[in-house]
């Protein structure tokens, strides 16, 4: 049996959040439309919401390893010497490091 994602019972209560909030404004005499758009309103966009919520359940540490290393390969590349200190500066390290 799978656990249920954190991200469905946010869905679960946004809707009730807009869902109560829309009674709330039916029983202030509000018209159903008009109820609704304000607890819409209220709630702010809720697209940017849940993808901002997404965002925070979603692991991006792969993503922006591989960003950085994509980055810093082209930059050896436009820059060999530069490279070339880096390279031999690491392999002196892991050496010392490994001889230790």
């Amino acid at each position: 049996m799978s656990k249920p994602h954190p991200l469905d019972s946010f869905e679960d209560d946004i809707r009730d959040h807009i869902e109560r909030e829309t009674r709330d404004n039916l029983e202030r005499g509000m018209s159903p439309q008009e109820a609704r758009s304000a607890a819409l309103r209220k709630f702010v966009n809720v697209a940017l919401v849940m993808e901002e919520t997404r965002d925070v359940w979603r692991w991006l540490g792969l993503e922006q390893v591989l960003q950085d290393l994509r980055y810093g390969l082209r930059f050896l590349r436009r820059n060999p010497r530069f490279a070339a200190v880096v390279v031999l500066t690491m392999a002196l390290g892991i050496g010392v490091n490994t001889a230790v």
